[in-house]
């Protein structure tokens, strides 16, 4: 369809619109020679949508005066079978087109070039961003060295793709070592409330083989884990607490176990199915983390009752 390819986008920042028009135009420059020599089958800029002043003014310097237009229009009518008059219009244009304003962002506001140019130029954080989309790039390392040949730091290409997945390795690990602070947290609260090692192993061991079992049961099935996923696990921990608390041996042994039994039945029930039904979204996100609550959750009840210490 001629789309810009989503993973390559040149980047050129300005401190004004005009500044971050006039480098557009020049890596458009550049990347109109890669193009011709094959390097990329095309881009876009919004210098195409709206030229810097200085192009304009230049453009506007380089149509002639009325007069001279007129005298080279008739000479070059000459032995044609055309009447001069016919041009008048077009001489009526040229002329006012030397002399007309400049075109500027506000005069295309409201309009579907408007919107374009907003998808390609922007402002954030106090300066101006020019993006360029590229399309079928075919030697990525030539187009860098060729942006490079600017020697302008306000210009640079990126690879989304690989800037996407770097930022999510950090959201990743960032994540990871929060979740590992987190529980770490919560052992040491339930050791400081719980005031014993063995109670506090019966509390948290049945929470850690139902994580453990639901992340293998997502691996034999070829379901990579992603940060919803991470999520569910956060929330399997928080549910499933509840759940070994009540069957630590003091805890159950303190209440009637046969009414204990029940409601954690009851309340594992409306668990399970409530987030089994959001396992059925078609949203990535609400579908990964209703069928790791949901599994987890479950296997939090299993194991707190299969591992109390006095079972």
């Amino acid at each position: 369809m001629g789309a810009p390819d989503v993973g390559q986008l040149v980047v050129a920042r300005g401190a004004s619109t005009t500044q971050a028009l006039e480098l557009a135009e020049r890596t458009g420059a550049v990347l109109e020679r890669l193009q011709r020599d094959g390097h990329l089958s095309g881009f876009e800029s919004p210098a195409q949508l709206l030229p810097s002043e200085r192009t304009q003014r230049g453009r506007q310097a380089a149509l002639p005066e009325a007069d001279r237009l007129r005298r080279e229009l008739i000479g070059a009518a000459r032995g044609l079978p055309f009447r001069v008059e016919s041009f008048e219009p077009f001489l009526e244009d040229v002329a006012a087109a030397k002399h007309a304003p400049l075109l500027d962002r506000g005069q295309l506001e409201g309009t579907s070039l408007g919107l374009k140019l907003d998808s390609l130029l922007t402002q954030m954080h106090g300066a101006w961003f020019a993006m360029l989309p590229l399309r079928g790039v075919k030697d990525a390392r030539r187009v860098q060295d060729a942006l490079g040949a600017l020697g302008d730091a306000d210009v640079r290409l990126l690879d989304l793709t690989r800037e996407a997945d770097a930022l999510y390795r950090a959201y990743r690990t960032q994540a990871l070592w929060l979740a590992i602070a987190g529980v770490g947290a919560i052992a040491l609260l339930l050791l400081v409330s719980l005031r014993s090692l063995r109670r506090c192993a019966d509390v948290l061991l049945p929470l850690a083989a139902a994580v453990l079992v639901t992340c293998a049961l997502f691996i034999i099935a070829g379901q990579p884990l992603g940060m919803f996923h991470l999520v569910g696990l956060l929330l399997v921990v928080g549910v499933g607490s509840n759940y070994t608390l009540f069957f630590e041996r003091q805890n159950f042994t303190a209440t009637d176990p046969q009414r204990t039994v029940i409601s954690l039945a009851l309340c594992n029930a409306c668990t399970v199915v409530g987030f089994g039904l959001l396992s059925l979204a078609q949203a990535p996100v609400l579908q990964a983390i209703g069928i790791t609550v949901a599994g987890g959750a479950f296997l939090s009840l299993v194991f707190g009752a299969a591992l109390r210490s006095d079972a």
